[in-house]
């Protein structure tokens, strides 16, 4: 269970986006709960529109478009000749009951689907399992 201490809000809007995001939870009660709560609430303060069912299938398609976008190198990907064979590389880090398809592939690749990233605070994790490079303006680092 979640244990924290807590503060008044800043204000009545405040208030009012702590409310909207806590509406989409049925209950929050675990550590994992108040930080998907987090994260909505970073996304939400960014203005992005994520609508975040799975959270670990979020994460997964948020690496493979950074890696299509050329933002992450992935040696595991970087290997593969087919997409085929990406498909099953990815497979192997998928921590989602959903499976990662060829289509899902394609989907990931679209160019209306690309700004559908989470931030890289909450992909860290998964990315360093993965093994990822962070590729910044032609230089490389660990992430």
């Amino acid at each position: 269970y979640a244990v924290f201490d807590t503060e008044p809000y800043r204000d009545v809007e405040e208030y009012k986006l702590y409310k909207e995001i806590g509406k989409t939870f049925d209950c929050l009660r675990t550590v994992e709960d108040w930080n998907k709560f987090q994260m909505r609430l970073r996304l939400k303060l960014a203005g992005t529109t994520l609508n975040i069912t799975d959270l670990e299938w979020t994460k997964l398609l948020s690496v493979v478009r950074l890696y299509n976008q050329g933002k992450v190198s992935i040696p595991a990907l970087d290997e593969c000749k087919t997409i085929k064979e990406k498909v099953s590389a990815i497979n192997i880090f998928n921590h989602s009951d959903r499976i990662f398809t060829e289509t899902t592939w394609k989907s990931c690749c679209r160019n209306d689907r690309m700004s559908q990233v989470l931030e890289l605070e909450d992909l860290k994790d998964l990315l360093n399992e993965i093994g990822a490079v962070l590729i910044n303006a032609g230089e490389q680092s660990s992430i």
